[in-house]
């Protein structure tokens, strides 16, 4: 499993920015890899994007990353 951290991501991307990253790359790698449940996939304008059925696993996956 990939280990992210915010010092690896782009210097001028603001805080929030960062985190934002850091959520979509944790949830690919959950997603990749199976290790999250409570996610499903939706089509949002064209693109393929999980949806967390709860707030639990939003929870797991934001302490895994």
């Amino acid at each position: 499993m990939e280990h992210l951290k915010t010092s690896d991501m782009d210097p001028l991307l603001t805080p929030r920015e960062a985190a934002q990253r850091l959520l979509e790359e944790a949830t690919k790698t959950a997603v990749r890899t199976g290790g999250v449940a409570g996610l499903r996939p939706v089509v949002v304008d064209g693109r393929r994007m999980f949806r967390f059925s709860d707030v639990d696993s939003f929870a797991r996956l934001a302490l895994a990353a």
